[in-house]
């Protein structure tokens, strides 16, 4: 599978094979993600533990979906992504 560009894909698929403090990394960045969504909520009039619950909630997810999506790669079709793709030849009869 190809190398991802969100951290959040490569710890999911380092959770996924079971690399050693990958879980952490993984919930730092759930922690990290809260942290960047519930101040703005409460920019906009959300009350503290109103933004603060859903934010974790929003970030618990996301990182549930990542970790389900790497798991799943094989019916997403992103296992073969880097994968040579096969060139169908026409055989002429003789």
């Amino acid at each position: 599978m190809a190398e991802s560009k969100i951290p959040t894909y490569q710890t999911a698929a380092n959770v996924l094979s079971l690399k050693t403090g990958s879980g952490a990394k993984m919930v730092g960045w759930t922690v990290a993600r809260t942290l960047l969504i519930a101040p703005p909520m409460m920019l906009f009039g959300v009350p503290a533990r109103q933004a603060w619950l859903g934010a974790s909630a929003a970030s618990i997810l996301i990182s549930t979906f990542a970790i389900l999506r790497i798991f799943d790669a094989k019916h997403t079709g992103l296992a073969g992504r880097n994968t040579p793709r096969r060139v169908m030849t026409v055989r002429r009869r003789a």
